[in-house]
């Protein structure tokens, strides 16, 4: 499965775009203004106060903070959804270009793998899962200029364990390091069996726990 598209310049296209249209209708960005509570009566929004002390009405308020920072903000709190189940680790190979093979002439942008009978979208119960991957060529994107024609970048995502990279890291430094390496591993042999044709020649890499 391959999808996503992105503009030139990344995210801080769509930003310019929203915020220019926010400015052509009168609306009035703060910046640097921490919400510290949620006032609502009835399930309906009354207002916001912030920590220097003000306070905000409106007729409606849309958050973006995510679910459970919402609800430590309101006065009547909703039940929490679960938190800090889910983490990532990813890989960074940059590869060595040629002719004939490497990953300039595979012409995919973003593929989500899944080599389990059923995609799951969990924490997994070992390190790191090579069940389901994310694969991005970030040069492949249209509007993407390659600074070195001669390298290409390659990155893998896959689920991990939160908790076992934190406790690893502080309590055995030298089995952390041994895992990361493993994991990088773990991800070119994702890449060998997606891309066969693909000859990895690996300049430089990095890896990436929650």
């Amino acid at each position: 499965m391959e999808g996503f598209c992105r503009p030139k310049n990344g995210v801080r296209t769509f930003l310019h775009c929203l915020t220019t249209r926010a400015a052509e209708v009168g609306v009035q960005i703060a910046y640097n203004k921490e919400v510290s509570r949620i006032h609502a009566h009835n399930e309906s929004f009354q207002s916001i106060s912030l920590k220097s002390g003000e306070n905000i009405s409106a007729k409606a308020l849309y958050s973006s903070m995510g679910i459970d920072e919402t609800n430590r903000c309101l006065d009547h709190q909703s039940p929490s959804s679960a938190v800090g189940q889910l983490g990532f680790c990813e890989c960074l190979f940059v590869t060595k270009e040629t002719d004939s093979v490497g990953e300039k002439n595979i012409k995919d942008t973003i593929v989500f793998y899944n080599h389990a009978q059923q995609f799951t979208f969990a924490r997994p119960k070992t390190p790191y899962s090579t069940d389901s991957a994310v694969i991005c060529f970030p040069h492949h994107f249209y509007s993407d200029d390659r600074p070195n024609p001669d390298e290409g970048l390659i990155r893998v995502t896959m689920l991990g364990d939160y908790q076992f990279w934190l406790e690893t890291k502080k309590n055995n430094p030298a089995l952390y390091k041994h895992k990361k390496q493993e994991l990088a591993l773990a991800a070119q042999s994702i890449l060998q069996k997606v891309y066969p044709q693909l000859k990895l020649e690996i300049l430089f890499q990095d890896v990436f726990t929650p």
